[in-house]
């Protein structure tokens, strides 16, 4: 099964340290696609390098959003909207699928429903994004370069990295770091598999990256969730947000090549 995937064609607290004091959102031009959020109050966003691509036309709207990129647990995201510093962030829980879990729900996976609101926005499939430069080498051929499953830090994905440990089908590493640059740099330099969606790949730096996506052996199902403040929850700011999330993530499988 290994051979089938190749041949087809920091922690998450070190992670927070290095982007405090730094510049994390420029404004860009004006986006008529973004024109319903234009002119509210600045909303504090946390995500990911894996999931910022969906926010892509908000980030459009000038002075809208002010996005803060990190790999977070669910506990860091709960804490991070209590003290303030977070108005909303995009949350993912991914999972193989037809694996019993029994915590599909942020409110399982220790959330208080008082502090914040879960609202689902859909599930995407993921595939593994692998360079396709160490496709010409077959790693089979070198048992020291053989792929690796690349994941967050094991506490921001807990379900999956479980999973794949107790498959034991490809070791697994976890990242430290949360630039989506360096994690390109990762993919360039080693033969590791990234779970991700597709769709990422139409975004930069992954656009440029000479990167496949290929089958899991399993199925793997990214469940999305919108964090927010209780207080901001129902606010004309978030329904929108809402919904365009909603729309992306339902059409970003219809938007494949």
């Amino acid at each position: 099964m290994l051979a089938q995937i190749i041949e087809l064609p920091i922690s998450a607290g070190q992670c927070n340290q290095q982007l405090q004091g730094r510049a994390e959102y420029s404004p860009r031009p004006h986006s008529s696609q973004a024109s319903d959020l234009a002119g509210t109050p600045l909303l504090r966003l946390g995500s990911d390098p894996l999931h910022q691509h969906l926010l892509g036309d908000l980030l459009a709207a000038e002075g809208c959003v002010e996005l803060a990129t990190a790999f977070r647990s669910p506990q860091d995201f709960g804490q991070q909207l209590r003290r303030g510093t977070l108005d909303a962030g995009l949350l993912s829980l991914a999972s193989i699928k037809g694996v019993s879990t029994g915590a599909r729900n942020p409110a399982l996976l220790g959330l208080d429903s008082a502090e914040l609101e879960a609202i689902p926005l859909g599930s995407q499939d993921l595939q593994l994004l692998y360079a396709a430069r160490h496709l010409s080498r077959p790693p089979q051929l070198n048992p020291l370069r053989r792929p690796l499953f690349l994941l967050p830090p094991a506490s921001c994905q807990l379900l999956l990295d479980e999973q794949l440990r107790r498959q034991a089908l490809m070791e697994v590493r976890n990242t430290e770091t949360c630039l989506a640059g360096d994690l390109v740099e990762l993919l360039r330099r080693e033969p590791l598999l990234l779970p991700a969606h597709r769709s990422l790949l139409k975004s930069s730096p992954w656009q440029d990256a000479q990167l496949i996506a290929v089958p899991p052996p399993d199925p793997i199902s990214d469940r999305l969730w919108l964090l927010v403040r209780p207080e901001l929850a129902g606010t004309p700011q978030i329904k929108e947000l809402e919904a365009q999330l909603h729309r992306k993530i339902a059409c970003s499988d219809l938007d494949e090549d």
